[in-house]
């Protein structure tokens, strides 16, 4: 790959995905405090994460009339994203971890996709089984106008990362807080 555009860096991708039970959902998600950005979907209307930081995500599984603000009904999808500095075992080093988890609740249960882009890594330290050889950069991703009116989010306080796996065809964009 000595062609590849130099604005791209070489990382590893994991996917994963999977249904889980609704009172496990805070073993998938964590604390709602962790994640940098992202919202949550309830039957009536969306909310931006850092309304809702201080929340006990086991509060989601049920109805949330009372619990969230202006809320009514259930938890209907929820996206968040973080980066965050990981520690490795064999050199202790660190790298940066790229994270993305996305919940939909489908009958009584939640599917959960969750992403991460380990994005110091290279085709040499590549784990077999543990995830893509990828390639991958920021970018500033076109916000329709329709998401725009929402006032979740501003142009300038979303960004993306572009990902490309050649192993795998796949071309996807994880959603990114702007820093500042």
């Amino acid at each position: 790959m000595e062609n590849k555009s130099s604005d791209f860096m070489e990382g590893i991708l994991c996917y994963m995905s999977k249904s889980v039970e609704r009172d496990k959902l805070k073993e998938e998600i964590g604390e709602l405090k962790d994640w940098d950005d992202g919202y949550l979907a309830f039957s009536n209307l969306e909310k931006r994460l850092k309304d809702l930081k201080n929340l006990d995500i086991d509060a989601l599984s049920g109805k949330v009339n009372g619990i969230v603000e202006d809320a009514e009904g259930y938890l209907i999808e929820a996206d968040l994203w973080r980066s965050k500095d990981e520690g490795r075992e064999e050199d202790d080093g660190w790298e940066k971890i790229y994270e993305e988890i996305y919940v939909e609740r489908e009958d009584g249960r939640f599917f959960v996709e969750r992403w991460t882009l380990k994005m110091n890594e290279s085709q040499k330290d590549k784990v077999h089984g543990k995830g893509y050889f990828c390639f991958w950069r920021r970018m500033n991703p076109l916000i329709h106008k329709p998401s725009l009116d929402k006032h979740l989010f501003s142009e300038d306080e979303l960004g993306a990362i572009e990902i490309i796996v050649p192993e795998a065809r796949l071309h996807i964009f994880m959603s990114e807080k702007k820093k500042g």
